[in-house]
């Protein structure tokens, strides 16, 4: 089963130019089998990951290690809500990135599965030279990347950690690039309490693929990483934002 986890270039619908001009697949495949050189902790952000550098030929980028996974050792069958709903996985940073793919946003950078040293978790790209919400603010740069459809993204995945530190913009391209994923797709369908009083407007393009998704195809893609009573709650929610004609009031 993990062997098949590495390239998740095939379920993808989207391909987006990335790090060192390579696509997603490229990256991915990258990122699958490429040595790493340096593995460095990286002290930022209250799950903890290490940031590795990694060399294959002329070719070397860098990429976020995150291996926290609290339901490590439970049976899916002796899982309760309770715990799915508190937990903080690896896993679900790897569904977020294909969900990302299947809507067509690319706000999610290349993330995969990877075990090192026998440890399994979650390898993102480095968003190299980015800056993140909070600098933003404080060198009063105006509003940058497509803020609307982060909103409705988070409500799709139930995102509960949305802040500051993981919204990041590279300034040379004016895109947002949203990392950290690993405290979503919570069972409940309304929103998440820091969502709960933003009015909200789903982009048309949003609101198109959306729509066109199939159930199957989601449960295909994301099966490996979330249980079905998550993959039910998305598919839920999904309805709930498609019912909406305008813009989504405050809950």
């Amino acid at each position: 089963m993990r062997g098949s986890r590495t390239l998740i270039g095939a379920v993808l619908l989207a391909v987006s130019v990335a790090s060192a001009g390579m696509s997603d697949p490229e990256l991915e495949r990258f990122l699958a089998s490429a040595p790493v050189v340096a593995n460095v902790e990286v002290g930022k952000g209250v799950t903890g990951i290490r940031q590795l550098t990694l060399r294959d030929g002329d070719t070397e980028l860098r990429a976020s290690f995150k291996t926290v996974d609290e339901l490590t050792g439970l049976r899916m069958a002796g899982t309760g809500l309770a715990e799915l709903n508190q937990a903080d996985r690896y896993h679900y940073d790897i569904a977020a990135y294909l969900l990302d793919r299947m809507l067509g946003l690319n706000m999610v950078p290349v993330t995969i599965y990877r075990e090192l040293d026998g440890e399994p978790g979650s390898l993102t790209v480095w968003i190299e030279g980015a800056i993140d919400e909070s600098e933003r603010k404080s060198r009063e740069l105006p509003p940058i990347g497509d803020k609307a459809s982060m909103l409705v993204f988070d409500l799709l995945i139930f995102n509960e950690d949305r802040n500051t530190g993981n919204i990041l913009y590279t300034l040379g391209d004016g895109r947002m690039h949203l990392i950290d994923h690993s405290r979503s797709f919570r069972t409940y369908t309304g929103r998440p309490r820091s969502l709960k009083n933003q009015d909200i407007e789903m982009p048309d393009d949003f609101r198109e693929r959306l729509a066109a998704m199939e159930p199957d195809r989601i449960r295909t893609v994301l099966a490996p990483w979330l249980k079905e009573v998550q993959i039910r709650a998305l598919l839920k929610r999904s309805e709930k934002l498609l019912a909406m004609g305008g813009p989504l009031p405050p809950a």
